[in-house]
């Protein structure tokens, strides 16, 4: 097993607070007083990196190791190669993968279980294992970015071991180098999805995708404001304000494991999908089970107004775009429209939702328009 070096970061006062949480046997002292026994907190704003990292992890010979520092897409990277161990803290996961000698190819979802296994495309000739470190064990959203070897790795030695594994969220990859991979061209630093999902993501931004897929994916009023974001198990918790003189704060929680974007996590995460408003009653919830085969009429007698309207078609497949407005609708409404378009034969991959609050009482006026394509089995 190798050893490695010595280093240490320093951490400010919310990462400090997170570790002594997580690690009270770590990083919490116990002095005696004229009174007896008090715990105390050490105050000394550092973390020994490669202690933390090598008690908590067992680390292959031959692998490459990502995490995000911190919520402000601050990464680092630990390279092992043939006995060799090289680090780099980046910017980010784009940026510390070239720098290292691999390729961004892909970003893939996968659900947040303790079953990490992912299959991997036959192009890609390499196999990923999703390491989750303790400080990044409760996020609700984890993502495994294949990466292949370029043509020539740079060989350059240590260059400097600037570790942190604290933070809100996080994303934690192993790549075993042990498998030789076919030599490829230098790609983009921005990573494209598919056409077919419509959507560009930057390699650099797979970091705030979590929060960028949760937020997208609720039912957002137009005038909350957002005043703290936090994570917390597989639940993104918002504290927001009506308006900044109102006296009226709660909380709203949303599971974040999907993303309309990607649509291999679209069925998976619409059963674990579901938002409550905090300190507001339950209001009247829609019970559909089982769902009719008929999605539209199903809708309609929610008390939806439908109307379909066709669009081009993708790759020839037909497309279809279905705009559903209701008003005064219970907040349950995305659960139960989760619950529905998990069973369509229309494959979801876009939700656009617009929201209002109507004071005082928290009646919705929403407008969803659903795109996607009749998905056929046999295809």
């Amino acid at each position: 097993m190798f050893v490695l070096p010595s280093m240490h970061i320093e951490l400010d006062k919310a990462s400090l607070l997170s570790l002594r949480t997580r690690f009270p046997a770590q990083y919490e002292k116990v002095i005696s007083t004229p009174r007896g026994f008090t715990r105390f907190y050490s105050n000394t704003p550092c973390l020994d990196i490669s202690a933390f990292v090598q008690d908590h992890h067992t680390l292959k010979e031959h692998c490459f190791y990502a995490a995000p520092i911190n919520g402000d897409g601050l990464w680092y990277g630990l390279l092992i190669e043939h006995g060799l161990v090289r680090a780099q803290q980046l910017g980010s996961m784009n940026e510390l993968l070239h720098q290292f000698g691999f390729e961004l190819t892909q970003v893939t979802t996968i659900c947040t279980t303790s079953d990490f296994t992912m299959m991997l495309t036959p192009s890609l000739q390499a196999k990923v294992e999703i390491l989750i470190p303790p400080d990044f064990s409760e996020c609700g959203a984890h993502y495994a970015l294949p990466a292949r070897k370029k043509r020539t790795l740079p060989k350059w030695g240590l260059t400097g071991l600037c570790l942190g594994l604290i933070g809100y969220a996080g994303i934690s990859v192993v790549y075993d180098t042990s498998s030789s991979t076919p030599p490829v061209s230098p790609v983009s630093p921005m990573a494209q999805y598919d056409a077919e999902f419509s959507s560009l993501v930057f390699a650099s931004d797979v970091f705030d995708m979590a929060y960028r897929a949760s937020a997208y994916a609720l039912l957002l009023p137009q005038d909350w404001i957002f005043t703290n974001v936090q994570y917390d198990n597989k639940t993104l918790r918002l504290n927001y304000e009506e308006s900044p003189h109102s006296a009226r704060v709660g909380t709203m929680h949303a599971f974040i494991s999907r993303h309309p974007a990607l649509a291999s996590a679209w069925e998976r995460s619409a059963q674990y999908f579901t938002w409550s408003l905090d300190n507001v009653s339950p209001p009247e919830r829609y019970e559909i089970n089982p769902v009719s085969s008929q999605l539209k009429d199903t809708l309609i007698n929610l008390g939806f107004h439908v109307s379909e309207s066709a669009m081009p078609a993708l790759s020839d497949v037909p497309q279809t775009q279905w705009t559903l407005t209701q008003t005064g609708a219970s907040l349950t409404l995305l659960h139960t429209l989760s619950q529905l378009t998990a069973q369509l034969p229309v494959f979801v991959h876009t939700l656009d939702i617009q929201k209002g609050l109507h004071s005082p009482n928290v009646n919705i006026t929403a407008e969803v328009i659903i795109k996607g394509y009749h998905h056929d089995p046999r295809r």
